[in-house]
């Protein structure tokens, strides 16, 4: 009986080969160096939360050090790739492993790890990815390496879990129709659902039960040089029976944002990005930000990248972004290699005297891609 069913097996595999099974996918190691020094001034202690000083250097960065070797744009090894099925289908994936060379190896972190299906102008992709939010907006105006983003930290700081002034989130199932953004489609749309990624779920009284914790939408229409962009993620929450006991509201927050990006020239972009976020709080719980920043090829080589930042918080207690001022100067030395000079400050007033204060960063890096 066994020797029929191997036989039954093999044969049944030789006939439908060619119909069912597609070539292996394709496979595309590639990985980066990324060091940096940095210079950090933060006397007042405030700045922390929206420019983060010394990444995945051993010891981090401070006021009182000053100065660090950073590996903030994660140095990293990966492997990517994609295939043809014979249905017209296309499979594609990504593993990437952030590498913290800096910390004696130790400790890597996945910082891409999806699957995707795609059919014509729709895909479905499950895994660690980028953050929606993020990509549909948030890098109009704000794209440097490492520094340069504190309006968006400052607008998505409350969100929860990985949804928290991050570039990717975790266990994400996403639905995109055309080519995503940036691609430069007359339209494109994605959905995402965030699966148990919230964080609040061993915390007693606030703890959020939901399967999916947060759900994000974003949409992007392309008009010759002009981009329009719109985005909203949000929380979702199902309260605990221990939270229902205590009478507890947990917090649902979200941010949305409206803006456009504008290709002025061939050498030169603006990008302009609106957040309206709600802690979902009693009493005053809502920020507002705008961001405003370009680039511009100075020549073949060297490229700026700037621009200015500012928000409001509803609660006069709360910090009040006052100023996010950013710049990232680029050399490109050849296809694989280049050296970058980043700044960025941030200002905040309150009428908490301790929430007051400004902090700044410089950055000098260089970079080898392989």
């Amino acid at each position: 009986m066994l020797k029929k069913s191997t036989l039954a097996l093999a044969v049944s595999s030789a006939v439908f080969a060619g119909s069912v099974y597609a070539e292996a996918p394709s496979v595309d190691l590639y990985g980066r160096i990324d060091l940096g020094l940095e210079y950090y001034s933060d006397s007042d202690g405030v700045g922390g939360s929206d420019i983060f000083a010394g990444m995945e250097s051993p010891a981090g960065n401070s006021d009182e050090k000053g100065f660090s070797l950073s590996d903030g744009n994660n140095s990293r090894l990966g492997v990517k790739g994609s295939a043809e099925l014979p249905n017209g289908l296309t499979t594609a994936y990504q593993y990437e492993l952030g590498t913290r060379v800096l910390d004696g190896g130790a400790n890597p972190f996945v910082r891409y790890g999806w699957l995707s299906l795609s059919n014509g102008q729709h895909t479905l992709t499950a895994g660690t990815q980028d953050n929606y939010l993020l990509m549909y907006g948030g890098l109009n105006a704000q794209y440097s390496e490492v520094h340069g983003y504190g309006a968006y930290y400052y607008a998505t700081e409350n969100m929860p879990g990985s949804l928290a002034q991050s570039f990717r989130t975790d266990s994400t199932l996403a639905y995109t129709f055309g080519g995503g953004a940036f691609s430069g489609d007359a339209f494109t749309a994605t959905i995402a659902a965030h699966v148990a990624e919230d964080g609040r779920n061993n915390s007693g009284s606030e703890d959020n039960v939901s399967g999916v914790t947060a759900v994000t939408v974003g949409a992007e229409a392309n008009m010759d040089k002009l981009a329009l962009t719109a985005a909203y993620q949000t929380s979702v929450v199902s309260e605990s029976d221990a939270a229902k006991a205590a009478n507890t509201d947990v917090p649902a927050p979200s941010v949305a944002s409206v803006g456009a990006r504008y290709n002025l020239s061939d050498a030169a972009n603006l990008g302009f990005t609106y957040y309206v976020a709600d802690r979902d709080t009693d009493g005053d719980s809502g920020r507002s930000i705008w961001v405003l920043g370009g680039d511009y090829q100075l020549s073949e080589n060297l490229n700026l990248h700037a621009g200015f930042g500012a928000g409001s918080d509803d609660d006069d207690t709360e910090r009040q972004m006052d100023a996010n001022i950013f710049g990232q100067l680029t050399y490109t030395l050849s296809d694989s290699n280049q050296i970058r000079f980043e700044f960025e400050q941030v200002s905040f007033s309150s009428d908490d005297d301790a929430k007051e204060g400004d902090a700044q960063i410089f950055l000098v890096s260089l970079r080898q891609d392989f």
